[in-house]
């Protein structure tokens, strides 16, 4: 990802702030609880972030793609399960995933993206080329749907072929894109906050 965590857009003051609290608040706990490494910083600074664009319960498939990495991999999932054990982050809803009290005094949210085409770019650095096609198509068509033909017609695949089935469902189970209706696709509005406006040529 593009602006990722040690890439933000900010001075500096944030971080250092952030990081004391969070400090203060384990100060009666292991010295270990605080976030070890890259990898988790990346993972509380991307709740932070998707926090601060409207999404307070964000989904751990959506943290794990603004944090660079591919939500089923280990190197989301391990570091995911430290912060977890740690009391940095909690899970309030299946599939979920919030900063805790303490979680929230060492992340911090950053400006990551200067525009919507900034974070689609990032978004398509952890995908496969045939998952890319595929999701340019349905984003150049956002907010509308797309019949499944279409789409694979569109992204240059044969529908029921193995080479836009299979990426497609793994857009699917990645949660970039929904079917609204049997038959049709669409991408999820998550991958369009507000704040970064809409894309452009």
């Amino acid at each position: 990802f593009r602006g990722l965590p040690g890439k933000l857009r900010d001075t500096g003051i944030e971080t250092k702030k952030n990081r004391a609290r969070g400090a203060n608040l384990l100060s009666e706990a292991d010295a270990s609880d605080a976030p070890q490494g890259q990898p988790e910083q990346k993972i509380l600074d991307a709740i932070a972030w998707l926090n601060k664009v409207g999404i307070p319960v964000p989904e751990i498939n959506a943290i794990a793609l603004i944090a660079g990495y591919r939500p089923g991999g280990g190197a989301f999932k391990n570091p995911k399960g430290r912060l977890s054990t740690k009391g940095l982050v909690t899970s309030p809803v299946p599939g979920t995933l919030t900063l805790t009290e303490a979680g929230r005094g060492f992340a911090v949210a950053g400006e990551r993206y200067a525009s919507i085409n900034e974070l689609h770019e990032a978004i398509f650095e952890t995908l496969g080329g045939p998952e890319v096609k595929i999701l340019k198509v349905l984003i150049a068509h956002w907010p509308s749907t797309l019949s499944v033909a279409e789409t694979a017609q569109a992204a240059g695949y044969e529908a029921g072929g193995g080479a836009f089935k299979n990426p497609k469902g793994r857009l699917s189970t990645l949660k970039l894109i929904e079917a609204p209706m049997p038959g049709q696709l669409r991408v999820r509005d998550i991958l369009f906050p507000q704040h970064l406006g809409m894309p452009h040529a």
